[in-house]
This record gives C-alpha cells, sequence and structure tokens, in this order.
C-alpha cells in the first residue's frame, strides 16, 4: 500500500495512476499484442473511478488489520492511512464525479482532453459498483446512478446489469484484438463478475429491492446456460471465455452472503 502511494501517485493530483484500459481490465490501448498488457513509455497514463475505489477500500481493510495488531504505541500509523484515505476520496469526488450525469467517468487523462468528451458519455458499470462499495456516492447519487443505468439498459436492451460499459468504446478504438469490437470481451462485455458487483455494492447500502431484482436477472441468465461464463457478448456468446468462471461464482456467492446471511 505504502509502495502504491509513493511509486504510483501522481502528487499533483493526488490519484493513483495506470494504464489506458477498458474501466477495470488488463489490457491498455497502446499495442496490437500482448506488450499491451504491460505499462511502457507509450502507455497513455489515467487517474481511473476503479482503482481509486479499489485503492480506497484496500486501505479501509488496512486499517482494520492495524487496528488489531499495532501496539498502543503505533496507533499513530492508522491516523495516516485514515489520512491518505481522505485525500483520495475527496480528489476522486472532486476530479472524476460527474455531477450532471449521475455518475463517475471512467478515466481522466491528465495530458489531454480529447478522449473527455467521449467518455464522459460512458457510463462504466464496474467503476461505478466499486466506488458505491468503497462509499464515494451518498444514497441519493446511488438512485440517481441507477436511474441512468436503467435508462441505457433499455435503450440498449441489455437484459443484465454485467455490462462492463454502457456503451463500450467505439470499433478499433482498442488495437488489440480482444477489445477491437464493441459489446466483446473487456469492452462492453457481459461479465457477472461486475455484476456481483453491483449487486454487493446495493446490498451494502440497504438497497436490498434493487439488489435482489439484479441478482435474480443474473442467476436466471446462467441457470438457462448451466454454467456461469467468465464473459459473454451482447449476443450472450462466450466465444473465448470459461464455461465456469471462478471469480464471477465468488463475487455472487459474496453479494448473496451479504444479502441474506447473518
Amino acid at each position: 500500500m505504502a509502495w502504491l502511494w509513493e511509486k504510483k501517485r501522481d502528487k499533483k493530483w493526488n490519484l493513483i495512476f495506470s494504464g489506458f484500459t477498458a474501466d477495470w481490465g488488463d489490457v491498455e490501448n497502446t499495442f496490437p499484442d500482448e506488450r499491451a498488457l504491460k505499462l511502457s513509455s507509450k502507455s497513455t497514463l489515467v487517474f481511473s473511478t476503479y482503482i481509486q475505489a479499489k485503492y480506497i477500500q484496500a486501505i479501509g481493510c488496512l486499517i482494520q488489520i492495524l487496528k488489531s495488531t499495532l501496539p498502543p504505541s503505533q496507533k499513530q500509523k492508522i491516523q495516516k492511512w485514515k489520512k491518505i484515505s481522505k485525500i483520495v476520496r475527496s480528489q476522486s469526488i472532486r476530479h472524476l464525479y460527474l455531477k450532471d450525469k449521475g455518475y463517475f467517468i471512467t478515466h481522466v487523462v491528465p495530458t489531454t482532453d480529447r478522449y473527455f468528451k467521449m467518455e464522459k458519455e460512458m457510463l462504466a458499470v464496474g467503476g461505478n459498483a466499486e466506488a458505491i462499495t468503497a462509499g464515494l456516492m451518498s444514497k441519493d447519487q446511488i438512485m440517481k446512478f441507477l436511474l441512468e443505468l436503467e435508462k441505457r439498459r433499455e435503450k440498449h436492451q441489455l437484459k443484465t446489469v454485467s455490462f462492463t460499459l454502457i456503451p463500450p468504446y467505439p470499433e478499433g478504438f482498442f488495437p488489440h484484438h480482444l477489445l477491437t469490437h464493441p459489446w466483446t470481451y473487456q469492452n462492453g462485455g457481459e461479465w457477472d463478475w461486475i455484476g456481483g458487483r453491483v449487486v454487493k455494492a446495493l446490498f451494502l447500502n440497504g438497497l436490498k429491492k434493487e439488489a435482489e431484482k439484479y441478482l435474480i436477472e443474473i442467476a436466471k441468465k446462467n441457470l438457462s446456460n448451466l454454467c456461469i461464463y467468465e464473459w459473454e457478448d451482447r449476443n450472450g456468446r462466450g466465444v473465448t471465455s470459461s464455461l465456469f468462471y471462478t471469480g464471477a461464482a465468488g463475487v455472487l456467492a459474496e453479494a448473496i452472503k451479504i444479502g441474506y446471511g447473518k
């Protein structure tokens, strides 16, 4: 955690930087081959909502560990991490939340605004789900986000909440073959690994009715498929997908436990 703060933080923005991927993914928009999986001198560096939200959540977990393990003489370390969390939280809301849209933008590119017009119209489902879990939205803001999400689902006729980007990046924006086409893989594909995070976030915020609606939609689809795909395209095809994706199963199980467990 300290390494990230020291080595991957932009000290002007006080946010964690990463490569330009499709919201949460591991394939950036630089190369058409395996080089796209690693940061390089050619990478477009961004501040991603998903990254900031996960960092805030990780700090929260770290603080809980420190509370249980530190001797009284070292409790000041807890205050240090609380301060860092507060900084990242305020900077994320300041720079990444689109008040007029009612959701967090996928990325901000600090060196140019060439992507802003496009990305402000895209709803990053995973990044916003994690922002909700990180406590970056009020209850009213969550409801506004859900209204926008439902409006877009209806427009694009999406059967679950698991589609990662609504709408996705246009054809050819990513040179890597896995993301070249819209509504496939991480470029707007349907990932229950993401949909489960929406369900979890809503359960955590007491929105049981909304969470159950999304959970049932996902469960019906998986029962129909007799599997939990890693991902599916807009037509329900998991072309290069695993037939049983442990990550999705785990997130859905976690959401069910949060919603119904004791």
